[in-house]
């Protein structure tokens, strides 16, 4: 979380550039509507973007060709990229566990086996 915060600042300091791409489609209540820019964007929705690109990065998802193009989007991709990484960072330690487990369970084996062996040694 603060990484992503402490990325998405850096990126929002960096200039205006990663905006290039962005555009939104806004509408009036007349139902009129304009394509908007995001360098006319306030600092909330630039910094969303800036969010959305820095934990798109830690999280390896990449920079794939279909991109949220409004505010809901970008918030749903930022959850569905924390959940996919919370949900790897389980798999991974479950079966970090699952190893570790077996390797004690190993390992009080042949300690047994060991002292099995000393006590036959010893007495023949």
């Amino acid at each position: 979380g603060l990484l992503s915060h402490y990325m998405a600042c850096a990126m929002y300091l960096s200039g205006e550039g990663y905006l290039q791409n962005y555009w939104d489609k806004e509408c009036d209540k007349n139902g009129t509507c304009d394509w908007r820019g995001a360098k006319e964007w306030p600092p909330r929705r630039k910094y969303l973007v800036c969010l959305y690109w820095s934990i798109t990065t830690i999280s390896s998802v990449g920079y794939g060709d279909i991109l949220p193009r409004s505010d809901h989007e970008r918030i749903f991709t930022v959850f569905a990229m924390l959940l996919g990484g919370a949900f790897y960072g389980y798999v991974i330690g479950e079966t970090a566990a699952i190893v570790t487990k077996f390797d004690a369970n190993h390992a009080e084996r042949f300690q047994k086996l060991d002292a099995i062996r000393a006590w036959m040694d010893h007495h023949h």
